[in-house]
């Protein structure tokens, strides 16, 4: 009996010293469980910061990356809801994961949010590599879907990445099973507030160099996965220590194990970037021996500046050589060596805006460039002794229309601003003439061509000035050319029309427009009009045919004459360039082979 007494006090301690089943269960596994708010804050500060970092910093070098061979409308086609898709997709991917590894503890998500950051530090440190490869196949890509294709290997999985570290930080930070419900709205909150801080921040990311903010991104990205590493093995991984085991001897095993992992992204991102900038030509600040391989494409300056990539490039056409101003994916003007004369026959039509107004005139002429170009027009102006004022955005433009194009460097009246914001803060009746050319890469500054900044230049403008307008795009099958039209009328009582080429089809056509309050009459002299043999140059032969070349407005325009114009209200214009900006892109690969293109 005693023996039996024994044995049954024996079971009843044993079973006093274990929980019940209930007791044992009645706490599930968290998401955040065995995680201190501070740890939480930590991680998700981090995760948070280094995300909108990224994301509006691709926002906007996405796109940028691909100007040199897109130009500045084809990579910025849908963009954003691409993006937004990848977000999302990535979003998704991310609850996926959380909802298979909740139970897991904290230490697991961690490692998701930085082996995520791991990539795309990746990513970022092999961008300018990849994308060299993927430049060589644009023309087998097509301008319709080579951007996005292209962005598959760049941009896109950047975002993806980017939505699985925003929602595995919002699950981490709200989610519970005890009220599941409830713990969703959470979440979704969470991830709102992230993406909206992320789309908030690209109002602030200026510009950068491509090359140099991809990779100093990639080395951010590296030291936040470290940090992150760091403090969810080190602090997450103290209150998750199991059970029989001291919390030193689960920091030496993440250190002996862990060392390696936490630092290679960071070496790899280093070690490449380094290595990029020193082989990669397209990465590098000056012009290199390798930019100048080719005798017949050798680049003589080059700059990544406000609008895009900025080079001058010696080269030759029907063994002619010539000197181009390349701006992005585009000519934006260039001279032959022999004779220092344009090699756009058409940019000599803006030279006519001289000859349109009395020649009786008297007292100093003024006129106003906006948009410099190769500064074609600012030279000729300055040879018939009129005073120029220069507008030009980019500083990089001006400095090689000085250094390479000839533009008189005794023009000490240059503005390196906006040229929308020069006409608005200029003083009344300064100008006889306004010469506004502002085409680059496909497209023109939408707001420069609104009826408020066209009546800002004929604010500006002396009673009887001309406004000389140059216009890229489809005559009469296309809605810009209808509605630059009623724009300019809306405005100006009288206007006229001359085009490099007759209209045919839906080809595109260098279009200058003449616009004043007064008839407008052409008195081109006769040493330009009807030169000796000896005097003949491309200038005077342009100028001389000018008016076989006017187009009738109203034939072209049709029935459209009524209707719609552009307005800071209401400014189509950027989406009806789609289509010319696709034809731009294919007659400036028509005009150069891809070798030039890639040379920048």
């Amino acid at each position: 009996m005693a023996t039996t007494r024994r044995r049954k006090n024996v079971e009843q301690s044993k079973e006093n010293e274990q929980p019940s089943t209930a007791q044992a269960n009645s706490t599930e596994p968290t998401a955040n469980a065995g995680s201190s708010v501070f740890e939480i804050a930590g991680v998700g500060l981090i995760s948070l910061t280094t995300s909108a970092i990224v994301a509006s910093t691709m926002m906007r070098l996405g796109p940028q990356y691909l100007e040199p061979v897109y130009g500045n409308v084809l990579p910025y086609i849908n963009y954003q809801w691409y993006v937004l898709a990848s977000v999302l997709y990535g979003a998704a991917l991310g609850a996926v994961y959380c909802r298979r590894n909740i139970t897991a503890g904290p230490k697991r998500l961690g490692m998701a949010i930085s082996h995520a950051f791991d990539l795309i530090c990746i990513m970022m440190a092999t961008a300018p590599l990849r994308l060299k490869y993927m430049f060589s196949l644009v023309e087998t890509l097509g301008p319709n879907y080579g951007p996005h294709i292209i962005q598959l290997t760049f941009g896109y999985p950047v975002f993806i990445a980017i939505g699985f570290i925003m929602s595995v930080v919002s699950f981490w930070a709200g989610y519970s099973p005890v009220s599941p419900s409830r713990s969703l709205v959470t979440v979704f909150g969470a991830f709102l507030g992230q993406l909206l801080i992320c789309t908030a921040g690209y109002t602030y990311v200026t510009p950068q160099r491509s090359c140099e903010a991809a990779l100093l991104l990639g080395v951010n990205v590296a030291i936040a996965s470290i940090i992150i590493k760091l403090v969810t093995e080190y602090f997450v991984g103290v209150n998750t220590t199991p059970a029989g085991q001291t919390q030193n001897q689960d920091r030496k095993k993440s250190k002996s194990g862990g060392l390696n992992i936490r630092i290679w992204p960071i070496a790899f991102c280093i070690a490449t970037g380094v290595l990029t900038m020193f082989t990669d030509p397209q990465c590098a600040r000056a012009v290199t021996p390798s930019h100048q391989k080719n005798p017949l494409q050798m680049v003589l300056s080059r700059a990544e500046s406000a609008t895009g990539w900025v080079d001058v490039v010696a080269t030759e056409k029907a063994g002619h050589k010539m000197k181009v101003l390349r701006s992005g994916h585009s000519i934006v003007g260039g001279i032959w060596e022999e004779t220092s004369e344009s090699i756009f026959g058409v940019f000599y039509y803006m030279d006519a805006v001289k000859y349109a107004r009395d020649p009786k005139a008297k007292g100093q002429e003024r006129a106003l460039q906006i948009g410099l170009g190769a500064g074609i027009t600012t030279r000729s102006l300055y040879n018939e002794n009129v005073l120029v004022d220069i507008v030009e955005l980019d500083p990089a433009v001006y400095q090689a229309a000085i250094d390479y194009f000839k533009v008189p460097k005794e023009i000490t009246a240059v503005y390196l601003q906006d040229g929308r914001k020069f006409m608005e803060d200029a003083l009344d009746h300064t100008y006889d003439y306004i010469v506004h050319d502002v085409f680059t890469g496909g497209s023109v500054p939408a707001a420069l061509f609104s009826k408020e900044a066209l009546q800002h230049a004929k604010r500006i403008l002396k009673p009887g000035g001309i406004l000389s307008l140059n216009f890229v795009g489809e005559v009469g099958s296309g809605k810009s050319f209808d509605y630059v039209v009623r724009t300019l009328r809306s405005v100006f009582s009288h206007i006229r029309c001359f085009a490099d080429t007759k209209p045919d089809g839906d080809s595109i056509a260098n279009i200058v427009f003449f616009a004043s309050d007064r008839p407008i009459k052409f008195h081109i002299p006769d040493h330009i009009a009807k030169p000796r043999p000896s005097e003949q140059t491309t200038r005077t032969h342009i100028l001389s045919g000018m008016m076989d070349m006017e187009l009738d407005i109203d034939k072209y325009i049709g029935d459209n004459s009524a209707g719609e114009i552009i307005t800071d209200t209401y400014n189509p214009l950027s989406q009806f360039q789609i289509p010319s900006a696709i034809k731009h892109w294919q007659i400036m690969r028509d005009t150069f082979p891809s070798t030039f293109w890639n040379n920048y």
